[in-house]
């Protein structure tokens, strides 16, 4: 009896992981495409309670804006920005000296990539509904 028990018990914890693994806070955000010159992906990772802006410039320069946030996705506050340009990656941290004014500075990006997927997802639902 008890070994039937523990199996109900795997089946059902691995049913509910498997459902949460599928699960997001603001779909509404999530966007891979171009914003005037710029590569833009968007996504949240459930596993690290974080979000992701990731941005590629027409320089290749790369620019990764991620927020965490405990039991959650975040808040949308920009918590730390990876910046790699020729191969080399630069962390930048509000938690750092030499941070804060650069992470103050792409809270600002994040923010208005933010408000342009938004935009975008607006018009292309109008679009599509005539």
């Amino acid at each position: 009896m008890s070994l039937r028990n523990n199996l109900g018990r795997i089946v059902l914890a691995s049913t509910i992981g498997l459902g949460l693994a599928g699960c997001s806070d603001n779909p509404e955000y999530h966007f891979d495409g171009k914003i005037g010159e710029d590569k833009v992906i968007f996504y949240q990772d459930f596993w690290k309670a974080s979000n992701y802006l990731v941005v590629t410039k027409p320089d290749g320069r790369t620019i990764v804006y991620r927020d965490t946030g405990l039991l959650s996705y975040g808040n949308f506050t920009v918590d730390q920005v990876y910046i790699t340009k020729d191969g080399v990656k630069k962390i930048y941290s509000k938690k750092r000296n030499d941070g804060e004014e650069v992470v103050k500075e792409a809270q600002k990006q994040f923010d208005d990539y933010l408000n342009k997927i938004l935009e975008i997802k607006k018009q292309e639902g109008l679009k599509n509904l005539k």
